[in-house]
């Protein structure tokens, strides 16, 4: 316990009800004299608190008293995956899925026995930490056509999953989003997947270009891509096509959404 007397009112006329406590600490009563430390695996990072809150899923803290939590983690069996799978939920431009699995060899040392699969979600291939909420640990729940909160139930996928979707806030044909999945055992984050690969976005395709959802490769991977009326669902088999002469392609844009230049 701290003694805190020094932050009493000079006035003593005017009663002291709400205890000015620091980070780390908090203080539910009025009139007390000490504040309490947030216990493990809670924090509270402002002054003033009334109440600690608890780390998310897979994150805790290392000491009483923290102003923040931090990934607990451990070294395990890597999920994989499945190549080419990133694609829209059809009908949508905010949805989208992707297929993972776990192998393992009977040689193996790491353990691959989750409790439950992590969805990580970032604008950045490094997946940061700070600021909070630069990385995104939750699921899509398509019963009510949103993510889960970090703190609900539903952020954390059964062990048993192999189907991994989120819901963006912005259509993903320009918005860059970085994927991976991670198991999750003895409340920590084993070690991550491979980070889905990058796409391209109308705005990456610049001034010049224009983005095409209508595009598909050549069977086998040799030949000319092919352009129909059929849209390709697959994120990474968009690709920049040139802007048709006598069009104006400037800012991000779909084919739909192309102009003839003025004059």
């Amino acid at each position: 316990m701290i003694e805190l007397t020094h932050l009493y009112f000079t006035s003593l006329s005017v009663p002291f009800t709400v205890l000015p406590t620091f980070p780390g600490w908090y203080q539910s009563q009025s009139g007390q004299l000490e504040c309490r430390a947030c216990p493990i695996g809670y924090f509270s990072s402002c002054e003033g608190s009334s109440l600690c809150r608890l780390c998310a899923v897979g994150q805790s803290t290392t000491k009483i008293a923290s102003v923040k939590c931090v990934t607990k983690q451990m070294a395990t069996i890597a999920p994989l995956i499945v190549e080419n799978s990133l694609k829209l939920q059809m009908n949508t431009e905010d949805v989208v899925c992707f297929d993972f699995f776990i192998e393992t060899t009977d040689d193996s040392t790491l353990p691959s026995d989750f409790e439950g699969m992590i969805l990580e979600v970032s604008e950045s291939p490094e997946f940061p930490e700070e600021p909070e909420g630069a990385t995104e640990r939750t699921n899509y729940d398509a019963s009510r056509d949103k993510n889960y909160n970090k703190d609900e139930l539903g952020a954390m996928m059964p062990a048993d999953a192999t189907r991994a979707c989120y819901k963006s806030s912005q259509n993903f044909h320009n918005h860059m989003v970085f994927f991976r999945i991670r198991g999750f055992l003895q409340s920590a984050l084993g070690t991550p997947s491979k980070t889905t690969n990058t796409y391209s976005t109308g705005s990456r395709c610049g001034n010049l270009m224009y983005l095409c959802r209508h595009c598909w490769p050549p069977e086998g991977g040799m030949g000319a891509w092919t352009v129909n009326a059929s849209r390709n669902y697959n994120l990474e088999e968009w690709i920049c096509q040139g802007c048709p002469e006598g069009a104006d392609c400037r800012g991000p844009k779909l084919w739909d959404q192309i102009t003839s230049q003025y004059g």
